[in-house]
């Protein structure tokens, strides 16, 4: 199979399921409401919420990007580090189920040589 043949092709898609990555941006927007809250009583406090409601932002946007591409010629992983997997070298592609949706437990195992 070529390169332009896997590419054509639309891949299986797991990613982080939605409540997931939406319950961490609105966490940290009340945070950001409880920071302009308290921005003039206790500035310090005010300083931690902002630094918290922006590293919770952060975190729900990048969680959304993580997830398995699955093409007929590989597993393509997207975490800290994107890479792709042979089908060769996969010893399992598995799903896991959490509080009755689908998790972003995904993950795929490459065979040690």
């Amino acid at each position: 199979m070529s390169i332009e043949q896997c590419a054509a092709e639309v891949p299986v898609q797991i990613r982080t399921a939605r409540r997931i990555w939406i319950q961490q941006i609105v966490t940290g927007g009340l945070w950001l409401v409880l920071a302009l809250l308290w921005r003039s009583e206790r500035p310090l406090f005010a300083l931690y919420w902002l630094a918290l409601g922006c590293l919770s932002i952060a975190q729900g946007f990048w969680q959304r990007t993580l997830g398995i591409d699955l093409r007929s010629c590989s597993a393509n992983l997207r975490g800290f580090r994107r890479r792709s997997i042979a089908w060769q070298q996969v010893q399992a592609v598995v799903h896991h189920r959490r509080l009755g949706t689908w998790g972003s437990g995904s993950f795929a195992r490459a065979a040690s040589r």
